[in-house]
């Protein structure tokens, strides 16, 4: 019977063509950052598990989803959206039952997994089940996916296009289509993100305007995840080990959201 629920709650997951079109450590990138429906060797309906098998796994990979509603009672408990819209639920069961994001979990923040694993809980639903092992594989960026996709596109962009004005249609000219070089071969860099660059003043002053002031912020946060090499999983010459991708979290005097600490203090590089 068990295994049955398992197989009808799997199959009706929507699943997308997983397309390489995108660079590894773009946002766009399906398989790096794959959509619950797509999430590989994770679906361990009903089980506990003491740690992560990555068996198989040969690059780095991370869900991504909006935070939609937060229906937590005794445990912190979000139901998250990914790209293609699913719903899934986001359950803490560590020590502090999700009391060490209780300010990052806010509806409308982006949540990130590292090596997903799929878990169905016992009342039916899908989704991620977080335990003290799998907490510093979580992070919260205080952006919508949608303002992360676009802090995403323009680091890309200035990349493959590193000689032309961030604004979409600069101002030296009426012409998106041309590519708009400095007039003195000089361009003018946002100091905050470090990633936009302007033909000249005028430019940027207008494209603050227009947006970039709204995603100025995730430019920064998205070079979290841009600046690490997801296409390869390194193994730690000492242990035989492999090299994961952690978050930092203490939890000294974290308030819980239920129930006690305990003595676990996560420590990361």
């Amino acid at each position: 019977m068990y295994s049955r629920i398992q197989a009808m709650l799997f199959n009706n997951l929507k699943r997308t063509s997983l397309k390489v079109t995108h660079p590894v450590s773009s946002l766009r990138n399906e398989i790096t950052f794959p959509s619950f429906g797509n999430v590989e060797n994770g679906f361990n309906f009903g089980l506990d598990f003491d740690g992560l098998d990555i068996r198989g796994m040969d690059t780095h990979r991370a869900y991504i989803g909006e935070i939609k509603e937060d229906t937590s009672f005794v445990r912190r408990t979000l139901e998250v959206a990914d790209r293609t819209g699913e719903r899934i639920l986001v359950a803490f069961h560590d020590n502090s039952r999700g009391g060490y994001l209780k300010e990052q979990c806010k509806v409308g923040n982006t949540l990130l997994i590292l090596y997903p694993e799929g878990h169905l809980f016992a009342d039916g639903s899908i989704g991620f089940r977080i335990e003290n092992e799998k907490i510093n594989h979580v992070k919260v960026f205080p952006h919508s996916y949608e303002r992360l996709l676009a802090a995403n596109d323009l680091y890309f962009k200035s990349i493959n296009r590193p000689a032309t004005c961030s604004l979409q249609v600069c101002s030296t000219t009426s012409d998106p289509a041309k590519v708009n070089v400095a007039t003195d071969g000089q361009f003018v860099l946002c100091k905050d993100c470090k990633v936009a660059q302007y033909c000249q003043k005028e430019c940027q002053v207008t494209d603050w305007n227009n947006g970039h002031k709204a995603i100025c912020k995730a430019v920064k946060d998205v070079q979290w995840i841009t600046g690490k090499e997801w296409g390869k999983i390194d193994l730690n010459k000492a242990t035989g080990r492999p090299v994961l991708y952690k978050q930092e979290y203490s939890m000294a005097g974290v308030t819980p959201f239920y129930g006690a600490v305990g003595d676990r203090l996560v420590v990361m590089n």
